[in-house]
């Protein structure tokens, strides 16, 4: 049967063989039907209805005696139309032309289409599909291509169905760009009865994209530029993203993982590497509702330098998401840092650093520059609830003078060279902040030259001290220490206000071993308190140092005030001399003292004592020993001088003038003096010199001085004993060591006193008082370890009344061997 049917609904031409078994071998071919009139051919076309074109078909095939097919090939091709889904898609989609080709075998049993094209202008979709019988149903598996698809118009073409989740957030996030390809593959059941009413089995595919600009976190700033590609099944969506911008950060690489789209709890996880500005990645780590950055007190807008950042985020895709349920990580390498003001107002700058981030913990180690200072920075910070430990800051490095004056930190005068520092800030949660610091002295100079101490480079040497803040920032000083070869340092400090008391548990200096305190008082002055110990003197007063000149006492009441109030075991002021019990009071106004009582315990149950004291406007002095020459010794002064009572007494009027006063020392005895030796050398008191070897006996020694400026003046003094006796005047500078002293020299001095007592021809004879028949005047000058002595020998021949005729000292020194000494 061959058949040609035309009219107003199209055209339908074939031919129909029908054999023995009354199965027919058919050919059709339909132009221009309307492709909802397929639907009444067969209801396997009922779907056709959603399409409004007009189609040409094409088919070849085999139906047996019923009607059914055995297998039908065929191919079709549409001029203009639309397709619409109202369950699906919002709006009809308009189509310029759809081919397709494909059989059908055993009544609908299999379905092969074995390719297909819609062409919708810019977006092209081409796919296959094979169906087959599985029930009631037929399951279909569709292979499709989508190409040139804007993202402005996904919303359009993709159904509802097809993975709403990740429908819901692609059209809701990312809202321009180009989709340059999509591969779909799908699996759906259609049932035979109805086959509108699909169900999808499942879906994967894949699609490559570019330009795109997606808005993955808000209130995050959009990121765009992006380029990548993406695959995707019916429970989860993932983007790999290649290149994009973020804000004025380079998006090197990224991944975006959307899951659990089979369900009401989605999921993304979003892990991008990122290069640029590291204010900017500052910037969006203070974002709400992270807020991490300001909590560590760091202004995003001081910050300079490069980063390179891995950042990754994941939290429930919801738009009332909270910050607990938002996971943060971020891993960050940073070049050439800066920021002013930085860290505790420092100043940094050119610094290398890596960078760790999560909701929990930050943590920041590198190489940084604080104030021209080079160090190295491991920073760990906590911000989760409830946690004893807040922040953690440790800092090391080698730091000399110049670095502690760059960061602000007190100069150590007895400190030069390099030390290996460390220092551990911790913040705790509640309130309290605590700084450990030790350090190596290997590589430093330890010099004390006061006293004589010296830790040379190369030394072993380390300190260590502990400081903690109370909750209102109150410190506390729990432990510092100090060692060194021949140095030990122990103790603690406590704070009130501006007041402080630091607690010496050990301060030992060599041969010095003391206990004690040094105290701020609220006025600002200090106390220090001695309690026990060990003090070695001799380095100071035989050191290096010098007697300081004297300076106008300053009237500024800034100027603190020190007390001295010390008890010591012992003071040592020479290999062979020291005190016993020594107790000492004392007060300095401004640059010098003004207050001071000192005593000493010496040998054989015997003291000295000696106070300076506020005297009206002035000051007064008063020195006793009970025994002189143990004094001396005890000083470190002198061994010459044997037993002897002392007493000194002096009065400054202001504190601008000189102290003057009187001095008195009875009852001792003078052995070997190298001073005294050669002025009875140059004298030619031989008998006397001679009896200087066993011990000269003095009964007084008396006069005046006046001291000032380290410039010690003897005036009007006399000593004398039964062999000799003396008259002395001159200065004594204490601090350049040299003297310049005169005076008279009487051998057989109790024989001239009984000389001078005659009446009227005594003091004619002797010259008057404390001058004598038998005399001669002397002078000594120049350095006091070694001076110039000379002796006017012709002074000791002549009576008191022509003497000074004669008196010539003055002008030469000591010349052993020449005439005029004999």
């Amino acid at each position: 049967v061959a058949f040609d049917l035309k009219g107003l609904g199209g055209t339908i031409a074939g031919n129909v063989i029908v054999d023995s078994a009354r199965e027919l071998d058919m050919t059709v071919n339909l132009f221009g039907i309307r492709s909802s009139a397929l639907s009444m051919l067969a209801p396997q076309f009922l779907g056709m209805s959603n399409i409004d074109t007009l189609i040409d078909v094409r088919a070849a095939g085999r139906l047996d005696s019923l009607g059914e097919i055995r297998h039908l090939e065929f191919d079709a091709k549409t001029g203009a139309g639309t397709l619409a889904l109202p369950h699906e898609l919002p709006k009809p989609l308009k189509f310029e032309r759809i081919e397709f080709a494909g059989d059908v075998r055993n009544a609908f049993d299999t379905v092969n289409i074995t390719e297909a094209k819609i062409d919708f202008g810019l977006p092209q979709l081409e796919f296959s599909l094979f169906a087959s019988r599985l029930g009631e149903n037929l399951r279909a598996h569709l292979d499709a291509e989508f190409s040139g698809l804007q993202m402005s118009e996904l919303a359009q073409y993709w159904p509802k169905k097809l993975g709403s989740s990740a429908h819901a957030w692609t059209t809701s996030n990312i809202h321009s760009g180009e989709v340059e390809r999509v591969d779909l593959a799908l699996i759906f059941d259609v049932p035979i009865a109805s086959p509108t009413e699909t169900e999808i089995r499942s879906i994967s595919g894949s699609l490559k994209y570019e330009n795109l600009v997606v808005d993955y976190f808000n209130p995050f700033p959009i990121a765009t530029g992006i380029g990548g590609s993406a695959t995707f099944t019916n429970d989860r969506f993932d983007l790999n993203v290649e290149r994009g911008k973020l804000l004025d950060l380079d998006l090197d690489h990224g991944v975006i993982n959307i899951t659990r789209l089979d369900t009401d709890a989605e999921e993304i996880a979003i892990d991008l590497v990122l290069r640029g500005p590291l204010s900017t990645a500052l910037v969006l780590a203070d974002r709400e509702p992270f807020g991490l950055v300001g909590d560590v007190g760091i202004d995003p807008a001081v910050v300079e330098g490069e980063m390179a950042t891995r950042l990754a985020l994941s939290f429930p895709l919801r738009k009332d998401v909270s910050l607990s349920e938002v996971t943060v990580s971020l891993a960050a390498n940073m070049r050439g840092i800066g920021m002013s003001p930085g860290p505790f107002g420092f100043l940094l700058e050119k610094s290398d650093l890596e960078l760790k981030l999560s909701n929990n913990t930050m943590k920041v180690a590198g190489q940084v520059m604080l104030n021209g200072v080079p160090l190295s920075l491991d920073w760990h910070e906590i911000f989760a609830e409830g946690q004893e430990l807040r922040s953690r800051y440790i800092l090391s490095g080698n730091v000399n003078s110049t670095a502690f004056e760059r960061l602000g930190l007190p100069d150590i005068p007895v400190l030069s060279g390099d030390v290996e520092t460390n220092v551990i800030l911790t913040r705790f949660g509640d309130g309290r902040s605590e700084v450990m610091a030790s350090g190596d002295l290997g590589q430093a100079v330890l010099s004390i030259p006061q006293i004589g101490w010296l830790k040379p480079l190369g030394d072993p040497g380390d300190f260590q001290f502990g400081l903690l803040f109370a909750p209102d920032g109150t410190p506390k000083i729990e432990s510092f220490t100090v060692n060194a070869p021949g140095l030990e340092i122990a103790g603690q400090v406590d704070f009130e206000g501006h007041a402080w008391t630091a607690e010496l548990a050990r301060f030992k200096v060599d041969k010095t071993d003391l206990r004690g305190a040094l105290i701020r008082r609220p006025d600002g002055g200090y106390l220090a308190r001695i309690d026990g110990g060990s003090l070695d003197l001799e380095p100071i007063l035989f050191g290096n140092g010098e007697e300081p000149r004297e300076v106008e006492v300053s009237s500024d009441s800034a100027t603190p005030s020190v007390v001295i109030d010390a008890k010591f075991n012992s003071v040592r002021t020479s290999s062979e001399s020291r005190f016993g019990l020594t107790e000492v009071q004392a007060r300095s106004a401004g640059s010098d003292f003004d207050f001071l009582v000192f005593y000493a315990e010496l040998p054989d149950d015997k003291h000295l004592r000696a106070s300076y004291m506020p005297d009206g406007d002035g000051h007064s002095l008063h020195v006793r020993s009970d025994d002189a020459g143990q004094a001396l010794v005890a000083l470190g002064w002198s061994d010459k001088l044997e037993g002897g009572t002392l007493l000194i007494e002096g009065k400054r009027e202001v504190a601008s003038e000189p102290l003057k006063g009187l001095f008195k020392l009875e009852g001792y005895k003078i052995l070997n003096a190298p001073a005294l030796a050669r002025l009875l050398q140059v004298a030619s008191l031989t008998g006397i010199f001679d009896a200087l070897k066993r011990g000269l006996d003095f009964v007084s020694f008396d006069g005046k001085y006046l001291y000032h400026d380290a410039i010690l003046q003897i005036e009007k003094s006399r000593a004398y004993g039964s062999s000799i006796g003396f008259t002395l005047e001159g200065t004594l500078d204490l601090e350049d060591d040299e003297v310049d002293f005169n005076g008279t020299v009487v051998p057989a001095y109790t024989v001239n006193r009984v000389l001078g007592q005659i009446p009227i021809l005594g003091p004619i004879l002797t010259g008057g008082k404390d001058e004598g028949l038998f005399a001669a005047s002397y002078g000594v000058t120049g350095r006091l370890d070694d001076p110039a002595i000379a002796v006017n020998p012709l002074s000791a021949l002549a009576p008191g009344f022509l003497r000074n005729l004669f008196d010539v000292i003055g002008g030469g020194g000591e010349k052993a061997g020449e005439p005029n000494s004999q």
